[in-house]
């Protein structure tokens, strides 16, 4: 655990100083939440930061410090690294599955250290929630994102969710539960818009969760007519992927962005909806480079061509 600590400490280090930040003024971005000492003893490894200190630093450092210090503190156990690697690949039906079997094994563990069984068991609940949105059983997935939420914040509903500091995680469960709002009924969609706009404003755009925020605001804006609005926040879920090297989401979102342009700018959308097209290609989505191909041939009456 030493060496843990002292590993996490020296990439906390590394982290201000890459900021360009010294201690005194991290102690004042946290508005002395954090004094200098206290910094001092986690960057020399001497003391294991809890998560209210790690809130404050991750929004000075605008990184999930939480997902750093479970990197250093987890066991090598070699099924963490397997779910670790299925949980960064975006959720399908099969990826979900495995993802859901994998965490049921690993939390039925003896070895797994009891700090980090809150952590997988969130990410259990975040899978099972998703698991079920893909059958559409969005009544069901909703109780269960939110005790994922509740794990973390006691008091979380729908009305305070607001008045939380959220992790990554935390920020892709929120995601989710937006979506079975959005995708269960007419009348929750005010509340799936609400959600998202927050998402939208307040997650850090290099959080791997961001563009799939863009993308899920995007559409809802689009199902409302608000084109214009849709293009600005499709475009910026473009960048936030290729500025962080986040591609798997980009073929959907320059779909998304051709929608908008076919209602705003129907001499570009052609283009738009080719490269969407190519994209799904290049990273092997045959099953969305044949739906797209479909889709444009039969609603928009465009032939996707290359050159």
């Amino acid at each position: 655990m030493k060496n843990n600590l002292s590993a996490f400490g020296q990439k906390l280090k590394e982290i201000r100083k890459n900021l360009g930040l010294t201690q005194d003024d991290v102690v004042q971005k946290t508005n002395g939440n954090i004094s200098r000492p206290t910094l001092q003893r986690y960057e020399s490894g001497k003391y294991a930061p809890s998560i209210e200190t790690l809130t404050f630093l991750s929004d000075v450092y605008q990184l999930d410090l939480y997902e750093y210090f479970l990197i250093f503190q987890k066991e090598q156990l070699p099924q963490i690294q397997q779910v670790e690697t299925l949980f960064q690949k975006n959720f399908s039906p099969i990826t979900s599955c495995q993802l859901l079997k994998q965490l049921s094994e690993l939390l039925r563990k003896d070895s797994l250290p009891p700090h980090l069984k809150p952590y997988y068991m969130r990410l259990f609940l975040l899978t099972k929630g998703a698991r079920l949105k893909f059958r559409k059983n969005y009544k069901k997935a909703i109780p269960i994102l939110l005790r994922a939420l509740r794990l973390r914040f006691k008091n979380f509903n729908l009305k305070n969710y607001a008045d939380f500091s959220y992790f990554s995680l935390d920020y892709r469960i929120l995601c989710n539960l937006a979506d079975a709002l959005n995708k269960c009924s007419a009348f929750l969609i005010p509340k799936a818009k609400e959600i998202y706009q927050f998402l939208y404003q307040n997650c850090p755009e290099n959080y791997s969760v961001y563009p799939q925020i863009c993308f899920h605001l995007g559409f809802l804006l689009i199902n409302q007519q608000q084109h214009s609005h849709a293009k600005t926040v499709l475009e910026k879920g473009i960048r936030a992927s290729q500025e962080h090297l986040s591609y798997s989401l980009l073929p959907q979102l320059y779909y998304a962005k051709a929608v908008c342009e076919y209602y705003l700018s129907p001499s570009l959308c052609s283009h738009t909806f080719l490269y969407s097209y190519v994209l799904a290609k290049a990273f092997d989505n045959e099953e969305f480079a044949e739906w797209i191909s479909d889709v444009c041939s039969n609603f928009y009456q465009l032939k996707l061509e290359l050159e």
